[in-house]
């Protein structure tokens, strides 16, 4: 059976047309060559603020590692943070082959900032008293925490990879000017690989500019990584 993403990039124009403009349909797709995942489509990027150069969030790397698509096809109702910190509702679909593979990952968010100021001004025109104490941030948020049986944290929808690494990583420590020891450089992109930060498209680039290392010098850090943690086996 052929997976065709064009196919794919439909189906996501479709769901946003159906849905409407409150709803944010992202389609992460996988890269054959290096397994890597990047943005294939996005719609309604208003939303996040993200565009189709933004990296797979760190959560939807975790379903990935965790192999949760390997348990079930979809995720549902669970807290998303944009980089603007509005809170909207996240649900994703695995994306598999035949066997099992995964081959992408359809992501929805919704938006409910429209439903929630509405609710308030009905509120208010009902002069029902204490507006904020019956609908706020906090009551939303308990709302939309994950309903599925295993429970997954907060999706942070950042718009570039920078986020990503140093929502991993202290920023000062990258900042520093003090140099990095090669040990210490090793120890940083272990914490990444952790995290699965390196299945992010341009991820190698990124982080070899950032210890002012040659992307070869990053696979040869991966490859002791790898070495230590099969000895520790």
């Amino acid at each position: 059976m052929a997976y065709n993403l064009d196919e794919y990039i439909k189906l996501t124009k479709f769901i946003s047309a159906v849905l409407g403009d409150n709803y944010e349909i992202v389609l992460h797709w996988r890269d054959n060559k290096d397994s890597s995942y990047y943005i294939a489509d996005i719609e309604n990027s208003y939303i996040s603020g993200r565009t189709i150069n933004s990296p797979i969030t760190g959560f939807a790397l975790k379903l990935v590692n965790n192999k949760e698509y390997l348990q079930k096809d979809f995720v549902t109702n669970y807290k998303a943070t944009t980089d603007e910190s509005t809170e909207v509702q996240g649900s994703t679909f695995f994306i598999k082959d035949s066997e099992s593979n995964l081959l992408g990952l359809l992501c929805i968010n919704f938006n409910p900032q429209k439903y929630i100021k509405m609710a308030e001004n009905i509120l208010s025109l009902a002069n029902i008293s204490n507006v904020a104490n019956l609908i706020n941030k906090t009551n939303v948020s308990e709302k939309i925490e994950p309903v599925n049986a295993n429970k997954v944290s907060q999706e942070y929808l950042h718009q570039n990879i920078a986020d990503v690494v140093y929502s991993t990583i202290n920023p000062e420590i990258l900042n520093s000017d003090v140099s990095l020891t090669p040990d210490k450089k090793i120890e940083i992109v272990s914490k990444l690989k952790a995290n699965g930060i390196f299945q992010i498209k341009g991820a190698i680039s990124y982080v070899s500019d950032l210890l002012q290392v040659s992307e070869p010098s990053i696979y040869r850090y991966l490859k002791t990584i790898e070495k230590n943690e099969n000895k520790n086996q």
